[in-house]
């Protein structure tokens, strides 16, 4: 049996499954989901969640996906302030972001995104 991170072939169900795992996390933690893989401006935000004071934005990412020192490039980091901007002008309540990894162990770690 393998596990999410063993198939390299089978990229789209490890993303989907990291997109669930740290969809459980948010949600134990109060969130509700407002949608996955939404598209911003030509660019796809994971996860979308809210909680009545607030929304929070969710890059989700395989710790095997993950650079620590640099976990975007200049052009990623761009295409998400442009998504997160076109969403904050859509929507007035407070928003912030996040970038969720989920590790070989499925455990998810969380960092918020500051650009």
């Amino acid at each position: 049996m393998l596990t999410m991170f063993q198939n390299k072939k089978n990229n789209l169900t490890k993303g989907q499954l990291c997109e669930q795992k740290a969809l459980a996390f948010f949600q134990k933690k109060g969130w509700l989901l407002v949608a996955k893989n939404r598209q911003l401006g030509g660019v796809e935000i994971d996860l979308i969640l809210e909680k009545p004071s607030a929304y929070l934005l969710v890059e989700v990412k395989s710790d095997n996906l993950w650079r620590r020192e640099h976990p975007f490039s200049k052009t990623q980091k761009e295409r998400l302030l442009k998504a997160f901007s076109i969403f904050c002008e859509q929507h007035k309540k407070p928003t912030q972001i996040q970038l969720a990894i989920v590790d070989k162990k499925q455990n998810v770690h969380t960092f918020d995104l500051e650009f």
